[in-house]
């Protein structure tokens, strides 16, 4: 092997370490804004889920039936 050619890759190698060290705080502020978002649509769900379940009848039914199974449900 030349050692011009194993300069060249060690140099590519490098800078993509670099490159991907300096995007790791990057990574980790999409972490932070991801868990936020999840935590607001997990708290909308919920929110959503417990009107539903107070003003719709069928859904009440159905939540009723899917916490409580039973022969009969299963006909």
């Amino acid at each position: 092997m030349n050692a011009k050619e194993v300069l060249k890759t060690g140099a590519l190698w490098l800078a993509v370490a670099i490159l991907f060290l300096a995007a790791l705080p990057l990574m980790a502020i999409g972490a932070w804004v991801l868990r936020a978002v999840l935590l607001i649509a997990m708290l909308i769900a919920l929110v959503g889920g417990c009107i539903l379940y107070c003003v719709v009848p069928r859904f009440r039914d159905w939540a009723h039936h899917f916490a409580h199974p039973t022969t009969e449900a299963s006909r």
